[in-house]
């Protein structure tokens, strides 16, 4: 009787974060979109406003997507067939989706490590080409003066 109300608690404090959880998401979305543009577009030459609502539209459509395409094919669960199709779907986009958005993590990774790499190859030859410049104009410089002095002409 004691595991019981215990499971039912535990479910009832399930449900409760749950709809905690949703309550929150919604109110988020909500206040984002009467906020509109009052925030920064472009932040440091990034354009936030732009990811933020790519990021939002790409979940969306990939959540939709992944549950239309998923599976309604009835599994086996402890002996017993399972055929709530709405679930079977449900369930199968979660899956899916979770491992296209890992792909997309470790592709954005992958890609990242890559481009920085090669910003930063272009920018040590910057760097060194900057440097051999001034190490030339320095000694030009040294040149000049040496050459103004010996000519008597001091500054």
């Amino acid at each position: 009787m004691g595991t019981v109300i215990f499971s039912t608690v535990v479910i009832v404090v399930l449900e409760l974060a749950v709809a905690a959880a949703v309550g929150v998401c919604l109110w988020s979305v909500v206040r984002s979109l009467r906020k509109g543009d009052r925030g920064q577009a472009v932040v440091n030459g990034i354009p936030v406003a732009l990811i933020s609502r790519s990021v939002a539209v790409g979940l969306v459509a990939l959540l939709a997507l992944t549950f239309v395409l998923g599976s309604s094919s009835p599994i086996l669960i402890n002996g017993l067939p399972y055929e709530s199709v709405a679930w079977l779907k449900l369930s199968d986009m979660f899956v899916v989706s979770i491992y296209v958005m890992l792909l997309l993590a470790v592709t954005a990774v992958v890609a990242g490590r890559v481009w920085s790499r090669r910003l930063r190859d272009k920018g040590a030859k910057t760097k060194t080409i900057t440097k051999t410049i001034t190490k030339t104009k320095k000694l030009n410089q040294r040149k000049q003066n040496v050459n103004d002095n010996y000519n008597g002409n001091e500054k």
